[in-house]
């Protein structure tokens, strides 16, 4: 039990990493290039929040692919804590499939970053990079530690 704690937490860290390097690459500076005092502006703040696109909380219908192509539909409920969320994908009788937590990265504003594991395969553990649309709906891309092959995902929020 042990190991599969230590992956889940493996797997966070290097999703996390992955995704703030990410965004250090790809943002652009916002301090003006006109460095005399009496003719530069103040810089506008930065908001991470984006007012244009709803929050990730509420309950989704999902569409999942693996790299085979196999489908299977599923419901998603997301609920926000503190610092994090919490995601519970459930099948069509309303029993969990998977379990997970997941965090908004601050330079990605509309990005979420997902640990997930299966409750009935303990080493059944992956990640998952979702894209929060403006529409309200999720589109993410995801992975097994197992079998390091990509998957897709798209949630339609239906609450």
């Amino acid at each position: 039990m042990k190991t599969v704690i230590k992956s889940v937490y493996l797997v966070t860290a290097l999703s996390l990493s992955t995704m703030t390097t990410y965004a250090d690459t790809t943002s652009t500076p916002t301090t003006p290039t006109n460095t005399n005092p009496s003719t530069t502006s103040p810089s506008p703040s930065t908001n991470t929040n984006n007012a244009a696109t709803p929050g990730a909380q509420g309950d989704y219908q999902c569409q999942r692919a693996d790299a085979s192509n196999n489908t299977s539909a599923s419901t998603l409920s997301i609920t926000k804590g503190k610092d994090t969320y919490t995601f519970e994908w459930d099948d069509s009788n309303g029993d969990p499939i998977l379990y997970g937590t997941g965090v908004m990265v601050g330079s990605l504003p509309n990005a979420i970053s997902v640990s997930f594991w299966d409750p009935k395969k303990p080493d059944a553990i992956g990640v998952e990079v979702f894209e929060l649309k403006s529409d309200g709906s999720l589109q993410g891309n995801w992975t097994l530690q197992s079998d390091n092959k990509l998957g897709s995902e798209t949630c339609t929020k239906t609450k």
